[in-house]
């Protein structure tokens, strides 16, 4: 009988063995599709990792350009002030000569109307 069981022992031990075996590579099968997967992303970091790197550049040139926009406003803004000032600044001396023109035309009449008086007398 220890033979039989003996056997018998053996036996379950490898159906144990061939259930533990089957479950194995379900798992192994399992891993290696996860693995595929990550082999997959992979393969897409160093693209990413070159978009990012393309990303910090362009915003890099960004933020300098914007600092050049931003200079170039103050910039403007000062000179408008000047232009401001100038427009004003010439727009009184219309104004003055507007005035010096219709006093030298009321003078000019004036004058006129002596030297008609005159060439009457």
């Amino acid at each position: 009988m220890s033979n039989t069981q003996s056997n018998d022992s053996l036996r379950e031990l490898n159906a144990k063995l061939l259930a533990e075996i089957g479950e194995l590579r379900k798992k192994f099968a399992e891993i290696k599709v996860k693995n595929d997967e990550l082999k997959d992303k992979n393969i897409k970091i160093p693209e990413l990792r070159r978009k990012e790197q393309e990303a910090y550049a362009e915003n890099a040139k960004l933020k300098i350009r914007i600092e050049e926009l931003e200079k170039n406003k103050t910039d403007s803004s000062a000179k408008n002030v000047r232009c401001n000032v100038e427009i004003t600044e010439i727009k009184a001396e219309i104004v003055k000569l507007r005035n010096n023109n219709k006093e030298n035309k009321e003078l000019t009449f004036l004058q006129s109307d002596n030297i008609s008086k005159e060439m009457v007398s």
